[in-house]
């Protein structure tokens, strides 16, 4: 079975970009989204099925409703796209020598197995990165959330921490 991906140079990407820049614009549905302490309640906002209809018409492969709602739910989040993945952006230290996600933060992260638990984890950690991630990264990295993207993540976490 062939998985949804997000590149910036596939129309999946594309159509995420595209709706995480028609949110900066539509602050209801933004701050809607954003306030979603559930992925019930990012169900519940019709900005999610803007994302999902749009991504159905553009992707080689099926959309998995479920897992999409953490997507939508934790790009809403997001007010400056950059270009580091995730992991590395949680080791790089912002200012000083401490990561903004501590070794303990980000094994935590690493042990949820439900995407709610991993929705609710990430929306901290978001918050400590200033509201600032790859979206393309952070969406296939919660999109396809399973052993092989956690070992990606402590292998780039770990590989980037300041010794």
């Amino acid at each position: 079975m062939k998985w949804l991906e997000f590149s910036p140079d596939n129309a999946a990407g594309q159509q995420l970009a595209q709706w995480h820049r028609a949110l900066a614009d539509n602050r209801g549905d933004r701050a809607a989204l954003r306030r979603c302490g559930s992925l019930v309640e990012v169900a519940f906002v019709p900005a999610f099925h803007q994302l999902s209809r749009a991504l159905r018409t553009v992707a080689d492969a099926p959309v998995n409703p479920d897992r999409l709602l953490a997507v939508a739910g934790l790009v809403a989040i997001i007010k400056q796209p950059i270009s580091n993945p995730l992991p590395f952006q949680m080791a790089t230290p912002i200012s000083g020598d401490r990561p903004p996600v501590s070794e303990l933060r980000f094994r935590r992260l690493l042990q949820c197995q439900t995407h709610e638990e991993l929705f609710n984890a990430l929306r901290r950690v978001l918050h400590l990165l200033d509201d600032q991630a790859n979206l393309c990264d952070l969406a296939n990295s919660v999109y396809g959330w399973n052993e092989r993207t956690r070992k990606r993540w402590a292998y780039d976490y770990y590989g980037a921490l300041p010794h």
